[in-house]
């Protein structure tokens, strides 16, 4: 059993979002998950995808829980506010 958290779709989030990359190469990029998907599944793997998702609001709790937190506020850093702004471009593709 493997568990990949993000992976190979890291590519069509976070680049995409960030500007990385231009919507041929997410295109391209989609292409291949499918592909190798389909690749490891005719080979007989069983493959399950699970899609995990925090709402803003229950973010932003966590988020200010762990601010407040002494034992925990090291984990949240600016790089995770920059990107919590993002978040509304990480749901879908923008047509740029």
């Amino acid at each position: 059993m493997t568990v990949y958290d993000r992976s190979w779709y890291g590519r069509l989030l976070v680049e995409r979002v960030e500007g990385l990359i231009d919507m041929a190469t997410v295109k391209s990029s989609a292409e291949e998950i499918v592909d190798f998907e389909r690749m490891i599944v005719d080979g007989g793997t069983t493959l399950v995808k699970f899609w995990l998702q925090v709402s803003d609001a229950e973010q932003l709790r966590r988020f200010k829980d762990r601010e407040s937190d002494p034992l925990k506020n090291w984990k949240l850093t600016p790089e995770d506010w920059r990107n919590r702004e993002k978040r509304p471009a990480t749901s879908r593709p923008s047509n740029s």
